[in-house]
């Protein structure tokens, strides 16, 4: 099982939204991978305007100010990314989904268990590599809801699985009480 231990900032926080008899059982936030595209672009940026500062190329038509202008605004775009992701994460319930995002404007979404008996798990090359995958869920066939760079997916999934459907859960988990030693 997928959990923040308690007292974390993101364990306080989804105890905000849960009803007094809920109680949360996976929380968890997006991979840390998400932040790598915007990062790399904005270092690459930054490498970029150095070169470009550095070469002494003429500045005749503002070029070297606007190579800059272009590396900060992708510095903070990158920055402000990282504290989305920072400020993002779901719970799962003994009832529903929570999800919970918003940089500046908090912003929860909840969806009933019984709604999310829909679900698509995959896990792309680089997924597999970094440990991340996608879960996509068709809210009573209508509303889709898909969580990708999701930490450990196949736990996850298969932790959802097993509070949905609880007799298959204990249907195929292996007990060594049959008797043979």
């Amino acid at each position: 099982m997928v959990t923040i231990r308690s007292g974390s900032p993101q364990d306080v926080a989804i105890n905000r939204y849960l009803l007094p008899n809920e109680r949360a059982t996976l929380v968890f936030r997006q991979h840390p991978a998400i932040v790598i595209e915007p990062a790399a672009i904005a270092l690459g940026s930054m490498v970029a305007a150095s070169i470009v500062s550095a070469t002494g190329a003429s500045n005749k038509y503002g070029a070297e100010s606007l190579v800059w202008i272009l590396a900060v605004f992708l510095l903070c775009r990158a920055a402000y990314l990282a504290g989305l992701w920072s400020g993002q994460y779901w719970a799962i319930t003994n009832a529903r989904l929570v999800t919970v995002t918003g940089f500046f404007t908090r912003s929860v979404t909840s969806y009933e268990l019984n709604d999310l008996r829909y679900c698509a798990f995959e896990r792309t090359f680089g997924g597999r590599l970094l440990g991340y995958g996608t879960i996509v869920f068709n809210a009573g066939r209508l509303n889709r809801t898909l969580i990708d760079f999701l930490p450990y997916p196949d736990r996850i999934y298969l932790e959802i699985y097993g509070m949905l459907s609880p007799e298959l859960a204990a249907a195929n988990s292996f007990d060594d009480d049959d008797g043979d030693s």
